[in-house]
């Protein structure tokens, strides 16, 4: 969380001619899951695995002593490719989900923290929804 305030921050420093036309938030070491599938971004990451890998072990203090980041980020890649479109024959091998954070950097004005609690608010009410249908 703290480095994604500070992208923005950084990002909103910037003249706005010169910022980039999309900024997406990835998920690394926490998963985006919890996001409804209508605003997620779906990365297909299926080529070069050997690439992804070497580019998670770059953060050395994130893997070493013991815990194997590398392999469980891959194996989430994975996983996402296996459970997403459920009812679907897979089209990737790994998927990558991100959220895209572009409003964030081309109105200054959002409130980031209000921004962020209108797409868990954007959750709550698919799972809302879903539950009441089966009721």
């Amino acid at each position: 969380m703290a480095v994604f305030l500070r992208v923005i921050e950084a990002l909103r420093r910037l003249p706005k001619e010169i910022r980039p036309k999309k900024v997406y938030g990835c998920e690394v070491w926490c998963n985006l899951d919890w996001l409804p599938d209508e605003i997620k971004t779906v990365f297909d990451v299926s080529g070069e695995p050997d690439l992804q890998a070497a580019l998670i072990d770059v953060f050395e203090s994130q893997v070493e002593g013991g815990k194997n980041y590398t392999e469980a980020i891959v194996g989430r890649r994975i996983a996402n490719a296996t459970f997403f479109a459920s009812h679907a024959t897979d089209k990737a091998t790994r998927l990558a989900y991100a959220l895209d954070l572009t409003p964030l950097i081309e109105d200054d004005s959002l409130d980031v923290i209000t921004w962020m609690q209108g797409r868990i608010a954007e959750f709550n009410a698919v799972v809302t929804d879903t539950l009441e249908s089966f009721s």
